[in-house]
């Protein structure tokens, strides 16, 4: 078995490889920075410290690294530009290097908004263009990751949902307002590939087992837009759809602009894996018989 290092555990895809990590009997250590975690696995991490990265993997001694930390709000980070590149580029930096330093495998999470989603989905190879600072700044750190990396795999997902600690995901954060009787509007002209937590958790401990090199697409083969997405939430959750308010993108005034046509395609990661990546109608479905 291997040791892995999963920095940024706290967080949605981070805690769910944290999970199946230890199901795989691997010996695994989760980082985490602004959450204070009490529970076994974890330590204090501060991936824009270098030292105390450093600190990190010399008592660890890691053999793959997951950098899954992120500052993945993207209104936020369209806000608060330096903040986003502090973490989503300057913290992948550090993690590289340390990497490096320690001769450990490095598996970087990245983002379909590396595109600029006027052609989506998005095959491995197709030409990056961000349109807001957090593709930007996730595109910089893949560069670095490429440019600088000896032994690397870049894994780039999208809308992940699922069960997690802090609950903000689209998916729990539309459920809980439709059970409350609360509306949510919701748009019609942003499309991707939502992407089940549990699945990409799996995929990520299996890519973690092999030596492979590259760029790698992880989603579900799903291509829906926000609001198809939450009309099959509330078909399958028995709520009620009519408090779903289908809108435009400008609508929401959003502070990012965002990828309208994005998503992944995945038929590399069906030839390469044996871990299922669910659709989203199979991963809801999954989540409903644990919530029974």
């Amino acid at each position: 078995m291997a040791k892995f290092l999963i920095i940024g555990a706290s967080g949605q895809i981070g805690g769910a490889l944290l999970k199946e990590a230890l199901e795989a009997k691997h010996a695994t250590l989760g980082t985490s920075y602004k959450q204070n975690l009490s529970e076994p696995n974890f330590t204090t991490t501060d991936i824009n410290d270098c030292d105390s990265i450093q600190k990190t993997f010399d008592q660890f001694k890691p053999e793959v690294v997951f950098a899954c930390a992120a500052l993945a709000n993207v209104d936020y980070c369209q806000m608060h530009p330096e903040e986003s590149r502090a973490t989503n580029y300057d913290g992948i930096k550090r993690i590289t290097d340390a990497c490096n330093y320690s001769d450990s495998r490095l598996i970087f999470l990245s983002t379909d908004y590396v595109f600029n989603g006027k052609e989506g989905p998005y095959k491995e190879d197709a030409t990056p263009d961000p349109i807001n600072f957090y593709g930007e700044h996730k595109l910089l750190a893949e560069q670095y990751v490429k440019a600088n990396s000896k032994n690397h795999l870049i894994v780039r997902t999208t809308i992940t949902f699922g069960n997690e600690r802090v609950g903000k995901n689209f998916y729990l954060v539309l459920k809980s307002k439709l059970s409350q009787g609360q509306e949510m509007k919701v748009p019609t002209d942003q499309f991707g590939s939502p992407s089940y937590n549990k699945s990409i958790a799996k995929a990520l401990v299996e890519l973690g087992e092999k030596d492979l090199q590259g760029v790698l697409n992880i989603s579900s083969d799903s291509f829906l837009s926000r609001y198809e997405f939450a009309l099959l939430i509330a078909k399958i959750f028995d709520l009620n759809e009519k408090l779903i308010i289908p809108v435009t993108t400008p609508e929401l005034n959003q502070a990012a602009t965002r990828p309208m046509k994005a998503g992944l395609i995945i038929d590399k990661a069906k030839s390469i894996l044996k871990t299922k990546l669910m659709s989203a109608e199979e991963a809801l479905l999954d989540l409903k018989k644990q919530t029974v």
